[in-house]
């Protein structure tokens, strides 16, 4: 029974399993439960330290249940797990304002980031082993989307 809700986790609740672009749909999903989050009460009230501490607890989680999967039913960052996009994505959007043209935005540059892997995003993806080489490269390139949304909001504001 844990096993398969861990799969149901890693999976994104099962969008890895569609046939193409699963990533795509795992960041699509942390869009959906983000722009659910933000219409909560707590969530249009959210400061940035607690969208901080979300996004370390989310991240721990993710990696303890991706370091499962991947010993149990799946490869190294075999692509049916999306929890890494799912959690990617918190760490893009989830501090800036609950505005969906905003979180659009953070999801264009969180996608481009992901699939093409600059810098740092590839080293990380090509060279750290195990849960924690198939989550980081996802969390760094949200946390450089957040901050290229930062940037924008400044030049735009």
């Amino acid at each position: 029974m844990l096993k398969k809700l861990n799969n149901l986790c890693v999976t994104g609740g099962g969008v890895g399993y569609l046939p193409r672009m699963p990533g795509t749909y795992g960041s699509l999903v942390g869009l959906g439960l983000i722009i659910l989050f933000r219409m909560s009460e707590w969530g249009q009230s959210l400061s940035f330290w607690q969208a901080f501490y979300i996004n370390v607890f989310l991240s721990l989680a993710a990696w303890v249940s991706i370091h499962f999967a991947e010993k149990k039913d799946f490869g190294h960052d075999d692509p049916r797990i999306v929890i890494d996009e799912v959690v990617g994505m918190t760490w893009a959007i989830l501090a800036i304002a609950p505005s969906l043209g905003w979180q659009c935005a953070g999801f264009a540059i969180f996608r481009v980031l992901d699939i093409t892997k600059p810098s740092l995003i590839g080293y990380i993806d090509r060279h750290l082993p195990g849960a924690l080489g198939t989550l980081l490269d996802d969390v760094l390139a949200g946390i450089i989307t957040y901050l290229c949304l930062i940037c924008l909001k400044l030049i735009i504001e």
